[in-house]
């Protein structure tokens, strides 16, 4: 898949869906992953390469594993995402230990931090009150984020990049603060890798199942499914030992013949672009199969033909 079209640094991703899409509009996705899954499953039963990179999250759905997705997931998503989340959890994390250390609850604290600047005098209780405040204060450097309080970066609970999608109802009035933070963070995962995903991994899997039984994937990692889909996109330069291992030359040609030394000092020479090309040439694919080895074989042929006429024999 050409990347002057698609950034697969990450590898392929659905884009999620908000639980009020139109039902015309899902249904349209919910038929293009079926067909989706059953492409894979039909290129896997004949042994062909797919020139496409899934994230890893996408074989874990296939593998029925998405009940197991959680943060560390989501830098096979969005990996500038996972890098923001993370600091936001070390936020949460020194706030819990704070909260632990002073035997707050997670409701003290909201009480507390809405009621701070409420005090209008300065009894025994409001004195013990704005010691707990003080202990949590939310202008803490510890608790802010590139030097802001959490409550000024103006988030709400909708999903980034997808202010249609509210995390929950009334999501997109609901502010962002320091004593909900860790519930947005687990809701945006739960929306990305699990909620906001899950029509379209169903109807890949049902589609995948109808050609092959996904069962008989149980016994493969997440990561070893990629090479098997798409094969191992070694990045190796050829050399001539590999060459002469994976090759059986026939009709007359033999490892000594001019034609395929000829050949094979040119394809040593071969950088990664220019390898994809042959094997794309060659197989229909420019991955190498699992395992990385070369061709099984390669039978060199020899023809008189017309001008006109091309024959690509492997």
């Amino acid at each position: 898949m050409h990347s002057e079209y698609v950034d697969t640094r990450n590898g392929l991703y659905p884009a999620p869906l908000g639980r009020n899409a139109k039902a015309s509009v899902v249904t349209k996705i919910r038929q293009k992953f079926k067909f989706l899954g059953k492409f894979m499953a039909k290129a896997l039963m004949d042994s062909r390469m797919i020139d496409m990179q899934f994230s890893i999250v996408f074989y874990k759905w296939l593998l029925g594993q998405e009940e197991t997705l959680n943060l560390e997931d989501l830098i096979h998503v969005d990996i500038n995402l996972y890098e923001q989340f993370k600091k936001l959890q070390s936020i949460i994390n020194i706030r819990n230990k704070l909260m632990t250390q002073h035997d707050i609850s997670n409701q003290q604290l909201t009480n507390k931090l809405n009621n701070k600047k409420n005090f209008k005098s300065k009894d025994d209780s409001q004195i013990e009150n704005l010691s707990y405040i003080n202990m949590i204060d939310e202008n803490d450097d510890r608790l802010l984020f590139d030097g802001c309080k959490i409550s000024d970066l103006s988030l709400v609970f909708t999903l980034p990049g997808y202010s249609n999608i509210d995390l929950k109802k009334g999501g997109k009035d609901c502010l962002v603060t320091i004593e909900n933070l860790d519930q947005y963070i687990n809701l945006i995962v739960y929306w990305t890798l699990v909620e906001g995903v899950r029509r379209q991994f169903e109807s890949f899997r049902d589609g995948f199942n109808s050609i092959f039984p996904i069962q008989h994937l149980k016994c493969f990692y997440p990561d070893e499914l990629h090479q098997v889909f798409c094969g191992s996109g070694s990045t190796e330069l050829w050399d001539l030992k590999v060459l002469v291992e994976s090759t059986r030359c026939d009709h007359g040609y033999n490892l000594n013949s001019r034609a395929v030394k000829w050949l094979f000092d040119i394809m040593i020479n071969f950088d990664v672009d220019e390898q994809r090309a042959f094997l794309q040439f060659v197989t229909g694919s420019p991955r190498l199969p699992v395992g990385g080895q070369f061709i099984k074989t390669i039978c060199f042929m020899m023809f008189w033909v017309h001008a006109y006429r091309d024959f690509v024999c492997f």
